[in-house]
């Protein structure tokens, strides 16, 4: 505890170690927030391609990638390749 409060009451001197305590409680809880939502989102990154890889295009662009380029470079084709086929369903009017 800081000395503002060496003369202060002891109620005082609770409450603000209260204070204290709970602003470290509601940190703790948006660190853990926050990395769940990178959790969240890496999860939901991996399943798109993976939903991708299924479908006959998808498994054209995994298989060559992996033969030619390796496993190290699959991920970045396997997007690129959702992009295109996106790109493609919207301009044909469809919904990806």
């Amino acid at each position: 505890m800081n000395d503002t409060f060496a003369g202060a009451s002891p109620v005082l001197r609770l409450l603000h170690a209260e204070i204290e305590r709970l602003a470290g409680v509601v940190k703790k809880a948006n660190d853990q927030a926050e990395h769940f939502e990178r959790l969240w989102y890496l999860a939901k990154e991996d399943a798109d391609r993976y939903a991708f890889a299924k479908t006959l295009e998808g498994q054209v662009v995994t298989m060559e990638t992996f033969k030619v380029r390796g496993a190290s470079e699959l991920d970045q084709a396997l997007d690129d390749a959702m992009a295109e086929d996106a790109d493609a369903r919207n301009e044909a009017g469809y919904a990806a």
